[in-house]
């Protein structure tokens, strides 16, 4: 662990990481291959095909099952006009985040759906339960209580699928920080509510962010404020993620996960 530690975290090695995967391979040898081995840690085998964020959001949408264009009685309707609203929004991003941020949002939805397909045979009352137990540590510690959806949702989990979600969560969140690093951003604000959850995106000023029920939040620096489960799905919720490029920042959390947990779901 120390020389996995030594390899991959190290300062220079992050500042180059888009290049050697080494956020990706720290996770995959510390986390996933030590609970559940027989992953390969080349890659997670992410697309990298260019794709603008109003297009990507817009596919989130359809992948989620939802439409994207509207009729009613045989016309197209007034609203809601969903690429207009989304264009409107992203004209404050800066153009060269734009691709970085779109094709993070189609590798996370990915990894959504990998997520997802790991619970196909869970009870989702049992799953909304364990999302729901925020106190586990106190009932279960001198065996106060007993939790049986525990017991009954990883009788039925796909654990390799949760896996390889969580690892292509990561290697999607690492290359888009890379590819963003630089970004002449300013001080700007993008908040668009999906399907999936909130998609935040704010440039380099002083920022309060909220972060509850959010799928992705992107903060291409400054000194900010984060009020909220910070990159932690909520009931309901299979993915939230958080990537932050730098600042002092201060998190807010409460009584509920947050800064990366993942209570049957990843974050």
């Amino acid at each position: 662990a120390g020389a996995v530690a030594r390899v991959h975290l190290s300062a220079e090695a992050l500042a180059d990481s888009s290049a050697t995967g080494d956020l990706y391979q720290a996770v995959q040898q510390l986390g996933v291959d030590r609970k559940f081995g027989g992953f390969r840690a080349y890659s997670a085998n992410l697309d990298s095909a260019a794709v603008d964020l109003v297009d990507a959001i817009l596919e989130l949408h359809e992948r989620a099952g939802r439409e994207t264009e509207y009729v009613t009685f045989g016309n197209e309707a007034d609203y809601p006009k969903l690429r207009e609203e989304i264009t409107a929004a992203a004209a404050a991003v800066p153009q060269a985040a734009r691709a970085p941020l779109g094709r993070l949002v189609l590798d996370l939805v990915e990894a959504h759906e990998w997520i997802e397909l790991a619970f196909r045979n869970v009870d989702p009352d049992d799953r909304l339960a364990i999302q729901r137990r925020w106190d586990l540590g106190v009932g279960m510690t001198d065996a106060l209580e007993y939790f049986p959806e525990f017991d009954d949702v990883a009788a039925t989990l796909d654990e390799a699928s949760l896996w390889y979600g969580g690892l292509r969560a990561v290697a999607a969140a690492e290359r888009a920080a890379y590819a963003l690093r630089g970004v002449d951003a300013g001080s700007f604000a993008f908040d668009r509510h999906t399907p999936l959850g909130w998609i935040r995106v704010r440039g380099d000023g002083r920022d309060e962010v909220p972060v509850r029920d959010t799928f992705l939040v992107v903060d291409l620096g400054g000194d900010d404020r984060w009020v909220g489960p910070a990159a932690a799905p909520e009931p309901g919720r299979a993915l939230s993620v958080l990537v932050d490029l730098g600042g002092d920042d201060r998190y807010v959390g409460d009584e509920r996960p947050a800064q990366g947990a993942g209570l049957a779901g990843v974050g």
